[in-house]
């Protein structure tokens, strides 16, 4: 399946493949963005000259995976105010190394287990790798339940646990790195 960057143009297709795998934490649902839902300007913002953003295609839009330098993730803590006082971020960016923030993979439901969300994320490794960066970084949802999807995908691609954060509103996530 190509993968290749996102236009302005993709807005809708990507935001509509968020709500697809938004769930919230008493939802049955064990994968997906937890209460982390973004407006049109907050993607728009994201995606914006930001060469660690790629959509998968297929005649159409089937997944996308967004990640940040932490130069752009200090200039959100600055401006965005729910970014400025949000624990993950205030963890990922206290690092003192040049990484790479992985936020998002996201793909259609119904193509899970297909091999589209490995090339995504490999598409983001190799971009990462290309411009000599040393550790990714994400986080995963671990309570109040588990995102094992996530958990078996970074486990299979060298991902290793290396902190819990427990948000203000309840959630724990685990913070994962992968040395490259």
């Amino acid at each position: 399946m190509p993968i290749r960057r996102p236009s302005l143009d993709d807005l809708e297709n990507i935001m509509r493949i968020a709500r697809s795998v938004q769930v919230d934490r008493n939802s049955p649902k064990t994968s997906g963005l937890v209460e982390y839902k973004l407006t049109r300007e907050e993607y728009k913002r994201r995606l914006n000259n930001n060469d660690l953003a790629f959509v998968a295609e297929n005649k159409f839009v089937t997944g996308f995976s967004i990640a940040y330098y932490p130069e752009f993730l200090r200039r959100l803590r600055e401006t965005d105010r729910r970014a400025a006082s949000d624990e993950l971020m205030l963890f990922v960016t206290a690092s003192r190394e040049h990484f790479v923030y992985y936020d998002q993979l996201c793909i259609l439901p119904e193509l899970f287990g297909r091999g589209v969300g490995i090339q995504l994320h490999d598409r983001t490794v190799e971009e990462a790798r290309n411009r000599s960066m040393k550790v990714l970084y994400c986080a995963i949802a671990h309570a109040p339940w588990q995102n094992k999807y996530s958990i078996e995908l970074s486990a299979r691609r060298d991902w290793k646990f290396i902190n819990e954060v427990t948000t203000r509103s309840g959630l724990t996530f685990g913070v994962y790195e992968k040395r490259l």
